[in-house]
């Protein structure tokens, strides 16, 4: 059975770590930036794993658009690199809406970000990502 890397809140995990230790660590990294939020982690096939993050994230807007606080859980990267008034004009991701108190992210821009972060890091390929938010969840699935 082959071993896949993957990043979790900036984390990098693999899918040979026990499922009670990834949500374990997870937790207590999210625990140290005070967010209320619960991490579920599942390996449902040798090549597929599925990510939950429970949280309370009231979207401003519906449609394909992940919302920059989800983007922090799933990538661990600081909300401030989607704020382009914080990084000089540049933000990290190219497209970003401003509704409320949050940048809204193209969801094919956040899978494109997830996707060239992770396969650097592992030098492994994905072969799909699907980035589902909900008012309560974030769920991510992730095929190697």
């Amino acid at each position: 059975m082959s071993t896949y890397q993957f990043i979790i809140s900036g984390e990098i995990a693999n899918t040979s770590i026990e499922k009670k230790n990834i949500e374990n660590g997870i937790q207590t990294i999210l625990s140290q930036f005070n967010l209320q939020v619960i991490f579920h982690y599942n390996l449902l096939r040798s090549n597929e794993i599925e990510l939950i993050f429970e949280r309370d994230l009231e979207y401003a807007i519906n449609g394909n658009l992940i919302a920059d606080d989800d983007m922090v859980l799933l990538l661990g990267i600081p909300k401030r690199f989607f704020q382009p008034e914080f990084v000089g004009g540049t933000p990290t991701v190219n497209i970003l809406l401003p509704f409320g108190k949050n940048y809204y992210i193209p969801e094919l821009e956040c899978y494109e970000l997830y996707k060239m972060c992770t396969e650097k890091i592992s030098g492994q390929k994905i072969k799909d990502i699907q980035i589902k938010p909900e008012q309560d969840k974030l769920t991510v699935k992730i095929e190697f």
